[in-house]
């Protein structure tokens, strides 16, 4: 059986957590460690970038994996299903404006309006449920950024505190 799990970040450890209690016995820290096998050869367990395991899935590099439901969404891969909600790594797509746009809500967000995002899928896919008309701005980092220099009007973006998006 190979498991992929992420690499890095809030879902490694919690990933490794959980195979650790049913006695995986994975180092809590992989380091650069790409795989790891277990149980004399019987399990493997890959470290990968969150957003690469369902690819991996997909293809039968992996037989399951541990990621965001968000990813899942986003890619869309035929072949891989959510199987079970581990209970971490919550988040939300939220709606962000430039304090002075007058926009309170995202009912009061103008048809036609840029939305900025690394989420494109969820992100339509929220303004269609909404019935609003936006045009989607795809890109992959600094989005809080993208109002302030004119790329966007607005952004979305997951978030589980809220505090760097605050900021």
């Amino acid at each position: 059986l190979r498991i992929a799990i992420p690499n890095k970040g809030r879902l490694s450890g919690k990933a490794i957590g959980i195979l650790n209690r049913i006695g995986m016995n994975i180092p809590e820290d992989p380091g650069r460690t790409l795989m790891v096998n277990i149980g004399k050869g019987r399990y493997s367990v890959l470290f990968a970038r969150a957003d690469d395991i369902p690819e991996f899935v997909d293809t039968g590099a992996a037989d399951i994996g541990v990621t965001g439901l968000d990813i899942l969404m986003e890619d869309a891969l035929k072949n891989v299903v959510k199987l079970l909600d581990l209970g971490f790594g919550r988040c939300r797509l939220v709606v962000a404006v430039p304090e002075d746009s007058g926009i309170s809500s995202p009912e009061d967000i103008p048809a036609g309006s840029r939305v900025a995002t690394s989420f494109p899928r969820l992100t339509g896919s929220y303004f269609q449920k909404l019935g609003k008309s936006i045009e989607v701005i795809s890109v992959s980092g600094a989005t809080e950024l993208t109002p302030q220099i004119g790329v966007a009007d607005l952004i979305t973006d997951l978030t589980e505190t809220g505090s760097t998006l605050k900021m």
